[in-house]
């Protein structure tokens, strides 16, 4: 495991600091097990990004998502500037000169690891599709019914952000067949609360990619509950199309 998450190859250190963009252009993107050890160890890591307690207070009063299943998420607080250096060093020492997922990028002008999230407060959620967290899920404030992808997509190096469903109970959808969508990850974390059914979180994705998505989690999967307030002609003929029954909840 450790060698799938080196460089492919090393630069000599004279041509790393002599290009430092161009040494970081050269790795390949890395693949959906990169990207998970990577953000999960970012979330992780006592040393990088942490859930603040007034956060955790607002999430559970405004949004109704218990503090328990907040920190087993691994909810974390938009960081600080100086938060923000710290945590991306550590994130560097432990893997090194490689292409990072969003929202991470070399800034070439301090030559520094850099994470693109706004310094203006805020509650980031990872989504995870079967544990692996595949990207982050930015909101304002608890109440933020429209959150955005953490995206690096324009600053050197950086990546675009791989839209994801977010599940929540998967085990549940294996022994059922069934699944609950719901509009976004905060909401599935909150509605999995009785641990009883699986919820899906749709983060705003394209129809096909949630199809696409939940065959690949899930090929056991036989039906999809919608709740989602108002039903999309485009994602209900998604469904249809991938041979998946649906109905309103």
């Amino acid at each position: 495991m450790q060698s799938n998450l080196q460089p492919a190859f090393q630069q000599s250190a004279s041509r790393y600091e002599a290009d430092p963009v161009k040494h970081f252009q050269q790795h390949q993107p890395p693949d959906e097990s990169a990207v998970a050890a990577i953000l999960a160890y970012a979330v992780r890591s006592r040393s990088c990004f942490h859930l603040a307690a007034s956060d955790e207070r607002a999430l559970e009063h405004k949004r109704g998502v218990k503090r328990a299943t907040q920190r087993k998420a691994g909810f974390i607080s938009a960081p600080s500037e100086i938060h923000n250096l710290i945590a991306c060093h550590e994130i560097y020492k432990r893997f090194g000169k490689r292409q990072y997922p969003a929202p991470f990028y070399w800034d070439d002008f301090a030559g520094l690891l850099r994470a693109n999230i706004p310094q203006s407060g805020g509650i980031i959620v990872p989504c995870r599709i079967r544990g692996l967290q595949r990207a982050w899920l930015y909101y304002k404030h608890p109440s933020d019914l429209a959150p955005r992808w953490l995206t690096a997509n324009g600053k050197p190096c950086g990546l675009k952000a791989n839209p994801s469903i977010h599940i929540v109970g998967i085990r549940n959808a294996e022994r059922s067949g069934i699944v609950v969508l719901v509009s976004d990850a905060l909401e599935a974390e909150r509605r999995a609360g009785d641990g009883a059914v699986c919820f899906v979180g749709l983060n705003g994705v394209a129809p096909s990619t949630l199809t696409t998505q939940l065959r690949v989690a899930l090929p056991c999967l036989r039906a999809v509950l919608l709740d989602l307030g108002e039903t999309d002609v485009w994602l209900t003929r998604a469904l249809d199309f991938a041979g998946l029954r649906w109905e309103v909840a």
